[in-house]
């Protein structure tokens, strides 16, 4: 239903029998919220620059029929703070976000806030911190998924080849094709845990990637189609980095053009686009 037309309470349709809610879900006698597509406003912004918040703002929403979305970029390059730029967009509309990630990389290098949100920031208490390990304990979180009360309506992982590692091999050494089928096994778990919730849930992930090649990259297209690529190299400038999409089926990537981002007084903002 096209945007222009849409009205401030669900609508509700009847065809061949059954209800059908715009908006909502009706799934038995639960009422459940459908998650908005992917935005790339919600991923990153420029409030220091009306002119280019407006453009990033102007960007279309990504095919609604995306569910997961890869964010990939090497060390030191913003990923956790675009994903918790994401995590506190959607935590500001009211819902509910998991971020799962591991207690010690959130402790040494915690994510910048996005401008104008504290500590303090009523959002942020939608926002539910899972600390784990290894990527046995994300399946086995996967697994008793369907027993919480209140489901997320967005579940963030942070750096997916760290959990992996820490299964595989505490001690470094990882064959190849041992990660590829945990890394596999993993997303797979997750996405029939949100699948068979009946819940319209999105998946985010982020990972390290090095040069020119994104790791793993055919694995995660099975589950993760919508790809965020971060390049750059870490200097201390306001736009440092590029914030590129990589791939997005059904959507014109050409439509989006990438945008130069930095870390100004500890916030990460856009800083201009990169014609």
């Amino acid at each position: 239903m096209p945007s222009s037309h849409r009205t401030p309470f669900p609508q509700s349709q009847h065809r061949r029998g059954r209800t059908r809610v715009i908006g909502l879900f009706c799934i038995g006698h639960r009422v459940v919220m459908e998650s908005s597509p992917f935005r790339l406003a919600r991923f990153i912004s420029a409030p220091q620059n009306p002119d280019l918040q407006a453009s990033i703002d102007r960007c279309p929403p990504f095919h609604a029929s995306l569910k997961g979305c890869l964010v990939v970029g090497p060390q030191q390059s913003g990923r956790t703070s675009i994903l918790f730029h994401y995590a506190v967009a959607i935590a500001g509309t009211g819902r509910k976000v998991l971020f799962i990630c591991m207690k010690d990389a959130m402790e040494s290098a915690p994510p910048t806030m996005p401008s104008g949100i504290t500590t303090e920031s009523p959002q942020l208490a939608n926002i539910m911190m899972r600390y784990m390990k290894t990527s046995k304990d994300i399946r086995k979180y996967a697994s008793c998924f369907h027993l919480l009360d209140d489901k997320p309506s967005v579940i963030i992982i942070d750096n997916l080849s760290a959990f992996v590692e820490a299964t595989l091999s505490p001690s470094g050494y990882i064959l190849h094709d041992d990660k590829i089928k945990d890394i596999a096994k993993t997303l797979a778990w997750l996405w029939e845990a949100v699948e068979s919730s009946g819940n319209s849930i999105q998946l985010v992930v982020s990972d390290f990637y090095s040069g020119d090649q994104i790791l793993e990259r055919y694995v995660y297209f099975r589950w993760l189609p919508l790809v965020f690529t971060l390049t750059g190299q870490q200097a201390g400038g306001p736009s440092d980095f590029l914030f590129s999409v990589n791939h997005a089926p059904r959507s014109d990537v050409r439509m989006y053009t990438p945008i130069k981002y930095g870390f100004v007084n500890g916030t990460l903002v856009a800083a201009d686009l990169d014609w």
